[in-house]
């Protein structure tokens, strides 16, 4: 598998093409780590990751704020102690 041991971060990964990005990168091995900011909705594509056999881990995070993407980010490492691939894929509108 491509991705096998790699660990893959994706923002707006709650919904549509985050949530499907997180579901090709685990058919591809890796373990994935999607950020939103809605918990209910990253439980529910993780949820859809874990059960087709995937490894998923959701954060809360709000793309707008310094302090949560480092947050962010610092939760992942601690949990899988590495970050090998970021998806810049949320968005916002001003």
């Amino acid at each position: 598998m491509a991705f096998e041991q790699k660990v893959v971060f994706i923002t707006g990964g709650s919904a549509g093409i985050g949530a499907a990005l997180g579901h090709e990168y685990a058919k591809q091995g890796a373990r994935v780590a999607l950020a939103a900011r809605s918990q209910d909705r990253l439980d529910e594509v993780v949820a859809s990751i874990e059960a087709a056999g995937g490894e998923a881990m959701g954060v809360l995070c709000d793309v707008t704020s310094r302090d949560s993407l480092d947050a962010a980010v610092a939760e992942v490492i601690e949990a899988w102690g590495q970050l090998d691939v970021c998806i810049a894929n949320a968005g916002f509108g001003v």
